[in-house]
């Protein structure tokens, strides 16, 4: 579970050291920041990959075999947001944020379907 979780919050600090050193355009040159949050997340997807099979399997709670349908249903439509993100599409016109809303879509599908320890970190971190 360490692996897992240290993955997941290194992923998390790449994303916001990005968000904070594009504020530093002038002082930090473009590509060796890019090289370095390249790197961090590297790492971080890394660890997440290598920390699932060993993080614990407990069984928070079991959902009915109909819901899983509901399930594969709602991820489909995550997709279809998620594709229209491209520019000019019509989905973009009337969605703010289709990938976005995509994305949301398919943590909240995982976080109810799967109920098992190592599937409900990274969903709650956001990955």
């Amino acid at each position: 579970m360490t692996y897992l979780t240290l993955g997941v919050g290194l992923f998390a600090f790449a994303h916001l050291a990005h968000r904070v050193a594009a504020g530093f355009v002038g002082i930090i040159p473009a590509i060796p920041r890019k090289i370095t949050i390249a790197l961090i997340l590297f790492l971080s997807v890394w660890l997440m990959i290598k920390g699932y099979p060993l993080a614990s399997t407990d069984t928070l709670w079991s959902v009915p075999h109909g819901v899983r349908y509901i399930g594969f249903a709602a991820m489909v439509v995550a997709f279809i947001f998620y594709a229209g993100s491209y520019p000019g599409s019509a989905m973009r016109a009337r969605v703010r944020h289709p990938q976005l809303t995509g994305f949301k879509i398919w943590a909240v599908v995982h976080l109810i379907v799967n109920g098992d320890v190592r599937s409900l970190v990274p969903t709650i971190a956001g990955c």
